[in-house]
């Protein structure tokens, strides 16, 4: 599966990463999944055009990253981020996750 996305969240960047952007795009797959790249198209395209063009709170990109669920992070127990099923993609916006 290729990565698309600015970086790859986990236990130890993922609080950091939060408290420093206020919007953010989050892409959510397994690495075991053959499914999940079905949204790199989707994600690729937010990229290019993210890069293209700025968006958002003081005309900064919005990050597009990343958290792999193969891996059972603390954080999205915490979060309240369990899944039946992936791939999902959330927005970030001002702490929560739609």
């Amino acid at each position: 599966m290729s990565v698309v996305g600015d970086q790859m969240l986990d236990s130890k960047n993922y609080y950091d990463f939060k408290k420093k952007n206020k919007v953010f795009i989050l892409g959510v797959s397994d690495s075991n999944c053959v499914e999940c790249c079905q949204d790199e198209p989707l994600l690729a395209f937010l990229t290019k055009s993210f890069e293209e063009k700025t968006y958002g709170l003081k005309k900064k990109p919005i990050p597009i990253v990343r958290i792999d669920t193969s891996v059972k992070h603390d954080f999205i127990i915490r979060e309240g981020l369990e899944f039946n099923e992936v791939p999902k993609i959330f927005v970030g916006f001002d702490g929560k996750l739609y």
